[in-house]
């Protein structure tokens, strides 16, 4: 009976991670949904509190129009930057490719003689150019959610 506890609690964990891994398509845009809904409202809630002697000058909906237009066009400039970031990384892509080749001719160089290795087959199994535009298929795809 007791060897059958010690299998239980690690049989849970998998249970559990495979779980969140089929559910990371809904789970990860609800949990950045409610962390946005969460800013939003701390930011609309600060902006109301705003006062001119004794009186709030700003009424709540003003302030969670506002909160609104803030998180949006913070959110906007960040989409833009790592776009910018993304289209110059895979614009460098095949020089990174290039010089990783090399590097890699210079490292098997180094090995001694009697191991076979093939530098014809390095190009086909690292492809720098395919994992900067899978990079940035999934950077786009991340914030069109």
């Amino acid at each position: 009976m007791e060897r059958k506890s010690y299998l239980l609690l690690p049989a849970l964990l998998a249970g559990l991670f495979y779980l969140l891994h089929l559910g990371k398509s809904l789970i990860v845009p609800l949990v950045i949904a409610v962390f946005i809904w969460y800013l939003i409202n701390t930011l609309a809630e600060s902006l109301s509190r705003i006062k001119l002697g004794a009186r709030r000058i700003v009424p709540y909906p003003l302030a969670f129009t506002g909160a609104l237009l803030m998180i949006a066009f913070v959110l906007y400039v960040f989409s833009g930057i790592v776009a910018g970031n993304v289209s110059r990384i895979t614009a460098a892509a095949p020089a990174y490719q290039q010089r990783l080749e090399l590097l890699s001719r210079q490292g098997i160089a180094l090995l001694p003689e009697h191991e076979p290795l093939r530098i014809q087959n390095l190009p086909s199994l690292i492809n720098l150019g395919a994992m900067a535009k899978s990079l940035a298929l999934e950077i786009t795809g991340f914030l069109s959610q």
